[in-house]
């Protein structure tokens, strides 16, 4: 067992982690170096780029929003796990995904495909979290990704562009909601 000091020690049956950047050797000297330590590094978007909202708005379909979704990937320097590329053409085939996996190991890069994958779509997708302090920063940092417009944000006490197609919300929220409104929610 390859020990991963970013899952402390944890293992997952079945799931072999890839190691992270910060944890993969150097290559020998005089081997041929893969493209990925070649990777510029991440940059912020700048104010004008196309986020990925704007992306996924220009895809014909769920598999150009797949394909538009890997290349904001790749620009970001990321590289995706296995279980992260299989549940992303899993949500992208139209199937339902349950992730367990430790903390870090990307279950929110999934969301975002599958964020990308509901665009694509028409449908509406939701990001929920127990407190309203997450549903806030997961809100802005959603309105960063997809575009102000494409995001809005449903707590007890607020409500922020109510009609957006992501919304984020607390899970008390999703559930009366759901409740109320059955599959129009």
């Amino acid at each position: 067992n390859m020990a991963n000091p970013l899952w402390s020690g944890r293992q997952v049956p079945g799931i072999q982690p890839a190691p992270t950047r910060a944890h993969r050797q150097p290559p020998p000297d005089g081997a041929v170096v893969p493209a990925p330590y070649h990777r510029p590094p991440m940059t912020e978007p700048r104010v004008g780029d196309p986020t990925l909202g704007d992306r996924i708005a220009e895809a014909a379909g769920v598999d150009e929003a797949v394909d538009a979704f890997l290349e904001w990937v790749d620009e970001r320097g990321l590289d995706l796990y296995h279980h992260q590329e299989e549940a992303v053409l899993e949500v992208a085939a139209g199937n339902h995904v349950i992730v367990n996996t430790p903390t870090g190991s990307g279950k929110s890069l999934i969301a975002a495909a599958a964020h990308a994958v509901a665009l694509a779509r028409g449908e509406r997708s939701f990001y929920t979290a127990p407190i309203k302090a997450l549903v806030s920063e997961k809100f802005f940092e959603l309105s960063r990704t997809f575009g102000a417009d494409r995001v809005g944000m449903l707590t007890g006490d607020a409500a922020v562009n109510h009609e957006a197609p992501i919304i984020c919300c607390t899970a008390e929220v999703l559930a009366n909601l759901a409740l109320r409104e059955g599959r129009r929610a």
